[in-house]
């Protein structure tokens, strides 16, 4: 079970933060800094200075060295410097994945930056920018035939089968699934006689069919677990294992992905949580493996 980093209390499987918690203090961040006097070009040219080194294989001494005697004209606290080296790297890592996928060599220049700095994930997490890069990592492993499972989490919702790694996990993710809803609609014919005053007959007879609508109806929201051999889904309601070779088809989706799995009585299935692309591009490329 994570702990919250930022108000210390229990975040969930797969979380060191509360949703509310971070937006929270992302607005305190933008307040800040929209409270604080923009940086000046020469603040800029220490940023810019940082993202050509890391995009052009640039010595990091020599770096180091420049922005010594930039902070040292310019007055700037080690804070300061340190937030402007974060952002060098998390504009780096944007500019790079850009086309999709960080290669090795950046994820090296990357990785020997934050260290040379000592720079902590949580310092390069910056608007999620240090997430991202670890998602680029997973894919770019898999893609070229690596399947880099994690340690499995405390307290996973689902049993893995024997020699199956755990990969990654969603939380509070939806589950849809395509249902069939029938309605019976008609119409009467005929003609009304009237037998006396104020009363009629009528003749005839009603006509009427069955007519079928297909829609994507909530089913329960759960845990999702990837891993190296099946997509599990745990929720209140619906549990499930789904192996990859069972799925003969996936959708993509902005905020999540679908399965269609190989049965004569299947219907689309599709979980919701909030990354489409990466969980997309995860489970397509773990199902080729």
């Amino acid at each position: 079970m994570g702990i919250c980093k930022y108000c210390g209390k229990p975040a969930g499987l797969f979380h060191n933060v509360h949703p509310q918690c971070e937006q929270q203090h992302i607005a305190q961040e933008i307040q800040q800094f929209q409270q604080e006097e923009q940086p000046d070009n020469d603040r800029r040219r220490i940023i810019d200075d940082a993202i050509d080194c890391l995009m052009s294989s640039g010595d990091l001494t020599e770096l180091d060295a420049k922005i010594a005697d930039d902070v040292k004209t310019l007055g700037i606290s080690a804070s300061e410097q340190k937030s402007l080296l974060v952002e060098a790297w998390a504009k780096a890592v944007s500019r790079n994945l850009e086309q999709k996928i960080i290669d090795v060599d950046t994820t090296i220049r990357l990785t020997e930056y934050a260290k040379h700095f000592n720079l902590s994930n949580d310092d390069l997490n910056i608007r999620g920018a240090y997430v991202k890069f670890m998602k680029s990592e997973l894919l770019r492993r898999i893609l070229e035939g690596t399947v880099p499972t994690s340690a499995r989490p405390d307290n996973l919702p689902v049993n893995l089968q024997k020699g199956e790694g755990f990969v990654w996990g969603f939380t509070e993710s939806p589950y849809y699934e395509e249902r069939t809803r029938r309605e019976f609609v008609g119409r009467s014919s005929g003609i009304s006689v009237r037998m006396m005053k104020g009363v009629y007959c009528r003749t005839g007879h009603f006509e009427g069919h069955s007519i079928e609508h297909l829609e994507t109806v909530k089913v329960d929201i759960g845990s999702l677990v990837i891993t190296d051999k099946n997509i599990y889904f745990a929720g209140k309601q619906k549990a499930m294992r789904i192996p990859y070779s069972k799925i003969i088809s996936f959708e993509a989706y902005s905020d999540g992905f679908g399965v269609m799995r190989d049965s004569a009585s299947a219907k689309p299935q599709s979980f919701q949580n909030g990354d489409g692309w990466f969980s997309y591009n995860l489970v397509t490329n773990l199902a080729k493996l």
